[in-house]
């Protein structure tokens, strides 16, 4: 809810300028803010079609159905326990579905074109899933 993107099938954020590639911390403040509005950037749409990072786990924790309502928010449910169990089997941390995501590319002017129609229009996320396989772009 706080404007910054929008949570993905992965359970990451994503934010429309980097994806799922976001760090998040917090700062402490006592300073007046003016609190943002949450965003619709086309990723629950983008994410319920593409399903590309669910195929890629190889440890099966991001959901491949529909999303649930955990904690009265309705999301799709990463298995972190399993998640986390694979990490510890491998040595370090995963990543596959951060370099799976077409939301991932480079920031070239094409990539930041298909991110801008995705966030406006329903064709464009199917398109965009599909031609991301065709041409190898993810």
């Amino acid at each position: 809810e706080a404007g910054l993107g929008e949570l993905s099938r992965m359970g990451y954020l994503m934010t429309k300028e980097f994806g799922p590639r976001v760090r998040l911390s917090a700062v402490t403040t006592d300073l007046p803010l003016i609190p943002d509005k949450p965003v619709d950037i086309g990723v629950e749409g983008f994410c319920r079609i593409c399903k590309k990072c669910a195929a890629t786990c190889p440890s099966r924790s991001i959901p491949n159905g529909d999303q649930v309502t955990v904690n009265g928010i309705l999301r799709w449910k990463l298995n972190a326990e399993t998640c986390f169990e694979y990490w510890r089997k491998i040595g370090t941390d995963c990543g596959i579905c951060m370099r799976t995501c077409p939301w991932s590319h480079a920031r070239t002017f094409p990539h930041r074109l298909i991110v801008a129609m995705i966030t406006r229009n329903a064709l464009a996320r199917r398109l965009f899933s599909l031609i991301d396989d065709i041409f190898g772009y993810g």
